[in-house]
C-alpha cells in the first residue's frame, strides 16, 4: 500500500516462504523497478505449480539481512503472512457474450480468464452458430496485446437484421482444439451461449402541410412497425414532440429542418428531411421618389411569392391590376405626395399590401434661380436648382469670386444659406455649377451661371 526499494528486494525470493512447503521461492522481482522507490508490487515465481489447497504466504529476512524497506527505511514486520486459496483447475466457461448490439455482425465473447491466443484459430472454426434464419461464421480474432486475451472477435457471414434467437456454440477447431486458457486447460466443445436480436427499424416519415395566410400546419407521420416504441421529433422553431405523428405550427414560412429518431429498445434510426413552406408573401415595389405631372410614372412590383393578383392605388383615384404598371398624375396646384397603395393576394387566397409616398411636382423644368435673399422670413432663404426631378448623380456647387469652393451637394433639395463655416457672406455675385445626368436622356449636362445674394 506505498512504495518500497526496489534494492531492498532479494532477487533470488529469500525474503519469501510458502506453507505448506512446495520448496523455496525460486525468484522475486520488482514490478516495474526503475528507481530505488518505485514498485508497490512484486512478482514471485515458484518452482512448481500449486496444487489445490490453502496456503500461508510468509516474510522474512533474506539473505541482504532485512524483509523489505520503504523509503524511510523502514521494514516490514516479519512475523506479517498472507493466505491464499489455489482452487482446482477448471476450464475456462463459455457462457459470456459482450452485449449484442442491433443489426449485428460481429460478436465479441468474453472468457472469464485469459486464454491462450495461439488457440484461437483465426478461420473462426472454434465456433459455430445456427438460429431463426441462417448465417454462419466468417472469421474470429483475438484481441491480443500479449499471449493471452479475455476476448475473441467472431465475425459473421451476414448481418443479422431480422428478429431472431440465436445459439453461438464451441467447437474443435481445424487447429485440433477449442479454446485453451493459460493454466493449459481446454474449454470443452459443444458449450454454447444464446442471444436474441430484434428488427432493424426505420425512421423514414411522411407530412401534409395545409397552408394558411398566418400560421401553415404540418403534420407528421411515421408508419411504426418492427416494435418500434420510442419517437422524437425535433420540428426546428424549437419545437418537438414524442408522439408516433406530431403536428407543428409554423409562423415564419422558409425551409424546416425535421428530424426523426425512432427506437424499439434495441435498434435505433435517424432521418432528416427539409420542409419547403412555400406560400411567403411579401408585397413590395418600386419607383421614384420624385415625378412629373402627366408624364408616365413607372411603379415596378418586387413582390415575392406565387402571386396570381395585383392590385394597385395611386392615391388620386386611379387604379391598375398589372405587375408593373405606369400612370400618369395631373398636375397639382402644388407639390404632393400621394400615398401609393400595392396588395398582392397568392394563390391561397393570402393576401399583403405594401404602401409608399411619391411626390408630384408642379413642373418639371429645372431652372436656377437669378437671386435670393436669405434673411430667415421664409421666403427665398436657400438658394439650390428648381424642380431638379430627373437629374440623377447631381452635383451643386457655389463658388466666390476668387473661386474659392464656399458650397457643395448631391440633393438638389439641400440649398445653400448664404453661409460658410456658419458665418453669413456680404451680398454679391456668385457662380454656380451644376453637373447631372438626365433620368430619360442618360445624357449629362453641365450648366453654370451666378446668383445675387441680396441681404
Amino acid at each position: 500500500n506505498k512504495k518500497i526499494k526496489c534494492s531492498s528486494i532479494s532477487t533470488n525470493g529469500s525474503e519469501f516462504t510458502i506453507s505448506p512447503a512446495v520448496g523455496t521461492i525460486s525468484s522475486a522481482t520488482g514490478i516495474g523497478c526503475t528507481t530505488q522507490f518505485d514498485t508497490d508490487s512484486l512478482h514471485l515465481q515458484l518452482p512448481q505449480f500449486l496444487p489445490p489447497g490453502s496456503f500461508t504466504l510468509r516474510i522474512k529476512n533474506g539473505d541482504d539481512n532485512n524483509t523489505l524497506l520503504d523509503y524511510c527505511d523502514n521494514t516490514i514486520d516479519a512475523t506479517e503472512e498472507l493466505k491464499f486459496t489455489v482452487l482446482p483447475k477448471a476450464p475456462t466457461p463459455f457462457d459470456s457474450l459482450a452485449p449484442v448490439k442491433c443489426a449485428p455482425n460481429k460478436l465479441v465473447v468474453v472468457f472469464a480468464k485469459p486464454v491462450l491466443c495461439s488457440s484461437i484459430a483465426t478461420n473462426g472454426s472454434d465456433f459455430s452458430i445456427n438460429g431463426s434464419y441462417p448465417t454462419s461464421i466468417a472469421s474470429a480474432t483475438p484481441n491480443c496485446t500479449g499471449t493471452t486475451t479475455r476476448e475473441v472477435v467472431v465475425t459473421l457471414s451476414n448481418t443479422l437484421q431480422q428478429a431472431g434467437t440465436f445459439t453461438l456454440t464451441l467447437a474443435k477447431g481445424s487447429d485440433g482444439n477449442a479454446v485453451v486458457d493459460e493454466c493449459g486447460e481446454e474449454t470443452p466443445a459443444g458449450r454454447s451461449i444464446s442471444f436474441s436480436v430484434k428488427d432493424t427499424v426505420d425512421a423514414s416519415f411522411t407530412y401534409k402541410i395545409g397552408y394558411g395566410c398566418t400560421k401553415d400546419t404540418v403534420q407528421y407521420f411515421h408508419a411504426a412497425g418492427n416494435g418500434v416504441n420510442s419517437w422524437k421529433w425535433s420540428l426546428d422553431e424549437s419545437q418537438s414532440s414524442q408522439q408516433q405523428n406530431a403536428t407543428s405550427l409554423y409562423s415564419v414560412f422558409n425551409e424546416k429542418t425535421i428530424q426523426l429518431i425512432v427506437n424499439n429498445g434495441f435498434c435505433t434510426d435517424t432521418s432528416t428531411q427539409k420542409v419547403k413552406l412555400a406560400n411567403f408573401l411579401k408585397a413590395d415595389f418600386t419607383t421614384y421618389n420624385d415625378n412629373c405631372p402627366n408624364e408616365p410614372v413607372p411603379f415596378t412590383s418586387t413582390a415575392v411569392g406565387k402571386v396570381t393578383v395585383h392590385s394597385w392605388a395611386f392615391g388620386d383615384g386611379g387604379t391598375a391590376n398589372t405587375a408593373s404598371p405606369t400612370h400618369s398624375y395631373a398636375p397639382p396646384t402644388r407639390e404632393t405626395a400621394f400615398t401609393v397603395r400595392y396588395t398582392v393576394t397568392d394563390s391561397f387566397g393570402c393576401q399583403s399590401t405594401m404602401q409608399k409616398k411619391t411626390n408630384i411636382y408642379t413642373s418639371c423644368y429645372l431652372a436656377v434661380p437669378s437671386a435670393f435673399t436669405p434673411n430667415g422670413d421664409g421666403l427665398n432663404d436657400f438658394f439650390h436648382p428648381l424642380n431638379a426631378i430627373k437629374a440623377e448623380q447631381l452635383t451643386f456647387a457655389i463658388f466666390n469670386r476668387w473661386g474659392e469652393l464656399i458650397f457643395k451637394t448631391g440633393d438638389w433639395k439641400q440649398g445653400w444659406n448664404g453661409r460658410q463655416n456658419d458665418k453669413p457672406l456680404g451680398s454679391g455675385s456668385y457662380v454656380w455649377l451644376l453637373s447631372y445626368v438626365d433620368r430619360d436622356t442618360r445624357k449629362r449636362v453641365e450648366q453654370k451661371g451666378t446668383v445675387v445674394l441680396i441681404r
